[in-house]
Parts: structure tokens; sequence; C-alpha cells
């Protein structure tokens, strides 16, 4: 045999390797050059993966690669460790670890070698094997330092966490595209469909290992008959946000350096994961403080209680996505009751268990951010998630606002904290509203009988005849009050004006008026009401006083009403046509109604 010739085309094989862009390439030409040296059929290259256990890692028939096969060899054998005819196995070395063999099948000149000449194969081939396998282990490797380095340029410059998991992954697969990447990540991350991830909760439960990693931010890796599994930490200065779960099968080359390459990987977007994920939550926190700052505007506006409340529903529905938003109020024994702003759910019978369940927490000083609250009420829920915010006002709970979803785990806790400020300011709102509702009913108010004064009820007369068709004006006067004072004193005589004041409220509507006049003359005023019901409502509270009293007392009214079809009407005429009839009763036996608008009834 010419060992220079064969020699030389090994040497050959080595130096021109600028067009291989794989290793196996360059197996494939080292295969072809022995089977045309030897006239063989196949050449393969077995490594030891357990006890006499062999995998086929590279062969020139493709059928052959990936199989498995038991060997045993003999304490005294050295490089020729079987043959026969048709086919002969070669031992790279009887020290080597994992051992190494390479397969011959046919060709009849090996079979005339000695032993000595078969070694001298085996050293060649092996030594050719494992520099031409060491060149593109470098080679690979500083590839893959490249595009560590080009993922890591382009990670800092992306500013979305689920872009930066994608090109995460993206690049494993890239570099590594014979192993078996899972995301294992929190149910607040959406990627793509072609990214397979698992769910952080499960997965830690499950696998110790994956727990390890997880809290303690190490790699750890787990063995099994089928290869290794590692668990890498997708971590940053301030915490682990998810793990790489890797399967590396047993035919991998050099996993020491896959495994460090892949932590380094890790590391990058980890890092990249961090800063996208303050990036966002900075924008995030720039949102909210906007929205606080237009909300405690828009709410510090004078507006009513109603319209404080009605527009923090809304705000609420639309901040959080919610499906449902209400706000309640405690009353003095605790008891919940609801703002009518609240959205329509809250006015129904379903709504009952989960506003009960709230207010108990509520009370109890408990935060109420659940994902899920179909096991904390009794059968199942229609919104499972929920988030409740107490309203404090002097360190004392006076409420709380709530609002629902349909799906389950729908609301974050930055959402929670958010919710905290926005029912904070309103809280604030709310109560100065209130207090200003009072002040101002408070200057419209008679302090004895809590009737509305004069001042405001010549507003309401004025206002209804610009804005209505007409109107009944009731005048009352209470009979013989002077005598009421003379015999009981006057602190009966105010609480007889109280208790007709009372009757008034009670046969009244809401949006009628009733007013102390002056002394004990009171008024009602009836608008967008004519004069026939007018009279009914007179003589409904001059047969109620009579009866309800204490001491007995009368009282005479006088009624009358205004038209917009007489055009020159006017509140004083109203009011001295009520004036009129009301003394006309008094003239006529008191304890009566008179009217002296008949020809307007």
């Amino acid at each position: 045999m010419d060992w220079d010739h064969f020699e030389n085309l090994f040497f050959r094989l080595l130096m021109n390797d600028s067009d291989r862009q794989h290793f196996d390439e360059f197996i494939n030409e080292m295969f072809a050059i022995l089977i045309k040296a030897f006239n063989l059929q196949n050449v393969s290259i077995w490594k030891e993966i357990g006890s006499n256990l062999f995998l086929c890692q590279y062969s020139s028939n493709d059928d052959v690669k990936g199989a498995s096969k038991s060997f045993s060899f003999k304490d005294d054998e050295q490089f020729v460790v079987y043959k026969e005819k048709g086919r002969l196995f070669l031992q790279y070395s009887a020290e080597s670890s994992p051992k190494m063999l390479l397969e011959f099948r046919g060709g009849r000149v090996l079979h005339k070698l000695s032993n000595q000449q078969l070694e001298k194969i085996s050293k060649i081939c092996f030594a050719m094997f494992f520099h031409g396998k060491k060149l593109y282990l470098q080679k690979t490797l500083k590839e893959k330092y490249y595009q560590l380095f080009l993922l890591t340029d382009e990670l800092y410059s992306i500013m979305k966490e689920e872009e930066v998991l994608n090109k995460l992954y993206n690049t494993l697969r890239q570099m590594y595209p014979d192993l078996l990447c899972h995301f294992i990540l929190p149910m607040d991350y959406s990627l793509g469909h072609e990214i397979p991830v698992k769910n952080l909760e499960q997965e830690i439960d499950q696998y110790e290992e994956a727990m390890t990693a997880f809290l303690k931010g190490d790699m750890v890796v787990r063995s099994s008959s089928n290869g290794l599994y590692i668990y890498v930490p997708i971590a940053g200065r301030q915490g682990v946000y998810g793990l790489i779960d890797v399967h590396i099968p047993l035919h991998i080359e050099q996993i020491d350096d896959v495994i460090d390459m892949i932590e380094k990987v890790a590391k990058a977007g980890g890092k990249a994961l961090e800063n996208a994920k303050l990036y966002e939550q900075s924008k995030q926190h720039v949102n909210d403080l906007q929205l606080i700052n237009d909300t405690a505007r828009k709410i510090n506006k004078n507006l009513r209680i109603s319209d404080t409340m009605k527009y923090m529903v809304k705000r609420m529905l639309r901040s959080f996505s919610a499906d449902e938003a209400a706000f309640f109020i405690f009353d003095e024994n605790k008891k919940w009751n609801m703002l009518s702003e609240s959205t329509s759910f809250f006015h129904s019978d379903e709504s009952k268990a989960y506003v009960d369940w709230v207010a108990q927490n509520i009370l109890e000083q408990n935060s109420v951010f659940t994902g899920d609250i179909s096991n904390s009420i009794l059968g199942e829920a229609v919104y499972k998630s929920i988030m409740a915010v107490p309203m404090i006002d002097s360190e004392k709970i006076i409420g709380f606002a709530v609002v629902l979803r349909k799906e389950p785990y729908s609301f974050t806790f930055d959402m929670y904290k958010l919710m905290e400020s926005l029912v904070s300011h309103s809280t604030l709102a709310f109560t100065n509203s209130m207090l200003r509702e009072k002040l101002e009913l408070l200057v419209i108010t008679d302090p004895l009988t809590n009737l509305f004064n004069r001042k405001y009820f010549d507003e309401v007369v004025h206002q209804s005849f610009k804005e209505d068709q007409r109107g009944t004006l009731i005048l009352i006067d209470v009979d013989n009050f002077k005598q009421i004072n003379d015999t009981y004193g006057h602190q009966v005589g105010d609480k007889v004006l109280i208790q007709i004041a009372k009757t008034i409220r009670n046969n009244i509507r809401e949006e009628d008026v009733g007013a102390r006049w002056g002394g004990e003359e009171l008024a009602i005023y009836l608008p967008k009401v004519g004069l026939k019901i007018g009279c009914e409502v007179a003589n409904r509270i001059v047969s109620a006083v009579r009866k309800s009293t204490k001491p007995p007392v009368t009282v005479s009214c006088g009624v009358s009403c205004w038209d917009a079809a007489h055009k020159n009407d006017s509140p004083a005429l109203l009011f001295k046509r009520a004036d009129d009839a009301l003394y006309q009763a008094k003239r006529n036996g008191k304890n009566q109604v008179s009217v002296l608008d008949q020809e307007r009834a």
C-alpha cells in the first residue's frame, strides 16, 4: 500500500476546507477517500454512550447514522476489536474514554493487512478525524460568538419584551438546530405560536430543578436516559424573569461548550428583557401619572357627586379594560349602599355574592386582587378577575370601588396600584363634593323645618317660568298659630312647624319644592303641574295636618297656577293670586283650600 499517497490525500483534505460549512462535509470527503482507497462499501464512526453501547455518529450510509449497537471487548485488544469477512472495527485506543470505533464494510484489501498496518490506519484516520473536528469546532465556536455579538447588539435596541424573547429563541434555533428549546414564562407574555412556551407555575411545581433554577438564578442540569435537560435562567440584575428549558441529546459533541454558550445567550437575553421591561414600566408609569393627573383635574372641577362617580366608573372601565365597575358607600352600620352610577351588573341580584365578599374583605382590611374568584364565592363565577380598593377618608373606610372582568387573571399588579391611586383621588373628590353639596344645601335650607328657604324657592319659580309650560303654587298658613305659641310656648310652636314640614315632604314628589315662606307660612311649588292636581295636593295636606299634628292644628291653603298661554303672567302675579286665595280661605273659616284661578283649571 502506498502510505505516502494515502497520507497526502488526507493532508490535502485538511488544507482545503475553506469551502466547507459543516463538519459533516469534511467527514463525507474523508469517508470518500477511504472508500476509494480500500474499495469499501461503507465507513462509519461509533461513539460509546453507555457500558459497551455505541451510537453511530457519522456514516457514509445515512440509514446507519444514528443507530445504536452493543459491542464487547477483550482486555488484550488495542486497535483491532472485531474482524471478519466483509466487516472490520478499529478502535481509537483501548484507554480512550469514551471509546471510539471506526467501522469498515467490504474491502478485501483491509483484511489482508497486518494488525500493525491496521493500527497505523486507525491512528491516521482518528488523528484526521480529531484534528478536523477540532478545527471545525473552533470555527463553529467563533461563528457562535459572532452570533452572540450580533444578538447582544440587536437586543439592546429592542424595547419590547415579546420582541426580545422572539429574538432570543430564533438565535438559539439558528445556533443549535438539533436542540429542543422551550421557554418557561409567566402567563403575562404573548408570544407567537411558533415559539414553544411552558407555564412557569406548572413547571416549577412539577420539576424541582426548574424551581431551583428560578429561585436561585443558577443553571441546573437534569440527566436522563436520552440526554441532558438544562434549566437556564433568563435573569437580569433585579430578578429572574423566566427559564430556557433545553434538551441536549447524547450524540451532541462538546456539551460543555454548548451549555456555556446557551448560558451566555440567556444572560444577554435576560439583561435585554429587563431593560425592555423597565422601559415599558417607565412608559406605563408616565402614562399612569398622566392619567392620575388628568383624572384629578377633571374630578376636582366642582363636579357634583353623581358627575364625579359617573366619570370615575367610565375611567376605570377604560383604564383596566373591565367589564363592570362600581362604587359603594358604607352607612353607620357598615352596610353597603351602591351608588347609582355603577354599571348594570351591580344593579342585578347576581352581584350580591360578589359585593358581600368584597365588602367583608374590605372591612377586614384585606386586599382584594384575585385572578379567579370562583373558589371564593358560591357557585361558578361569571366574572373571574376582580380588583377592589377601599375608599379611605381621615383613616376611616367609607366605601370601596370594584372592577370585574370575565376572563381569569386579566388584571396585573400594576393595574391594582393604579386603581389605588385613582380611588384615592376620587375619594377626596367625593368627600369634597359631598361637603360642598351639604354646604350648598345648608345655604338654601331653612334650619328649623329642613324645607328650602324663600330665596331658593323664588329662584325655582322664576326658572320654571323660563323652562316650563305651566306650574302650580300652594301657600300654606297655620291657623291660629299665635294661640299655639301663647298656650304651649314657642318650642311647641316650632315642633308644630316641623311636623307640618314633614307632612309636606311626604305628600309631594322629588321634583316638587317645599319651602318656608316666612314665620308660620309655608309654600309648595309643583312644576309642570296644572291647577286640578295642585288642588288635590293641597287638600291632601290640609287633611293630613289635621290628623297628624300634636297638639292638633289646622292649616289654610291658597292655590294659584300659571300657564304659558297667558303671555302677561309672571311669578309676582302668581304669588299675588296665591296670597289672595290664602286670605280668602282664612275669611271663609280656615282649615280649607281656596282657589282664585278657576278659569285656568
